[in-house]
């Protein structure tokens, strides 16, 4: 459920053009929207006299409007700019406020390449991979495309195929990682690389890289089992969800789905019990 913001100010008859808007915003919160969303890309040139204007009479905020012309006049810089304007709404907490200010001063003197690598990045490590792969297409497919090093070239097409990891395929994601591979070098991509080949399934590929890039046994048995350790710690994060969920069930009286949840978890375990003796009679 989203939350209750009350609204300053009124709503413009003449929208104010934005970059980026065909339609342009028609409040101080909708600018205020715009800037979260635009956060890497802003510049100074957002802020000038007409917008001071169209605060004053479009969305009769005269106040706000003075202050901007003020910063504008001392030259003031983006960072100043966009706190006055964030915080003569109710569009943000004191909190949000301050982690958009903090966002700003990570993007200052960096050129608009760099800040949508940054903006990617950001998506990425906060897990909505949606937003993050497509951050990153943008800047390998020429739209946000900018001067890089073979390195960081390779890195950034290393996280858009983390990324594609958890809202794609496991083969479209591979593809990525052997051209992270081919750029910058690093062994994390190659074994990135191999580990997805060998969970979807494509045998003949690992066989076919493991010979080209010249890996010995060691090397790929030592993979194989850091691996097997991720699987497992990736099984037990679901296995304490899943327990975390039903002590909720329990709290909240839910008392047949507990129930569902309970033989549910109970049937995983026995399976997993059976594997683990069949595999001790295997070796024994």
């Amino acid at each position: 459920m989203g939350k209750m913001i009350l609204c300053v100010g009124g709503v413009a008859e003449k929208p104010y053009p934005v970059p980026g808007l065909d339609e342009g915003v028609c409040s101080v919160e909708e600018l205020c929207w715009y800037i979260h969303e635009h956060i890497y890309t802003l510049t100074p040139e957002l802020f000038d006299e007409t917008l001071a204007e169209w605060l004053k009479t479009e969305c009769h905020l005269p106040e706000t409007a003075s202050q901007i012309t003020k910063l504008l006049s001392s030259g003031s810089g983006l960072k100043e700019l966009v706190a006055c304007l964030l915080s003569s709404t109710n569009y943000d907490t004191k909190e949000e406020q301050a982690e958009v200010l903090e966002l700003l001063d990570s993007c200052d003197g960096k050129a608009i390449g760099s800040r949508e690598k940054q903006k990617a990045d950001y998506f990425l490590v906060h897990g909505q991979y949606h937003m993050a792969a497509r951050a990153y297409k943008n800047i390998i497919s020429g739209e946000k495309l900018f001067t890089m090093q073979e390195t960081e070239y390779g890195n950034l097409l290393h996280n858009y195929g983390i990324a594609l990891l958890h809202i794609s395929s496991l083969w479209e994601a591979s593809v990525r990682f052997l051209e992270a591979y081919r750029h910058n070098k690093q062994e994390t991509s190659l074994k990135y690389y191999l580990w997805t080949l060998q969970l979807s399934g494509h045998t003949e590929e690992f066989e076919k890289a493991a010979k080209t890039f010249s890996l010995e046994a060691s090397k790929i048995d030592s993979w194989e089992e850091e691996l097997s350790y991720h699987k497992q710690m990736g099984r037990e994060a679901k296995e304490l969800d899943r327990i975390n969920e039903m002590k909720k069930m329990k709290q909240n009286g839910m008392t047949l789905e507990l129930e569902k949840a309970v033989e549910e978890q109970l049937r995983i375990w026995k399976g997993d019990f059976r594997r683990k003796m069949a595999t001790m009679g295997d070796n024994g």
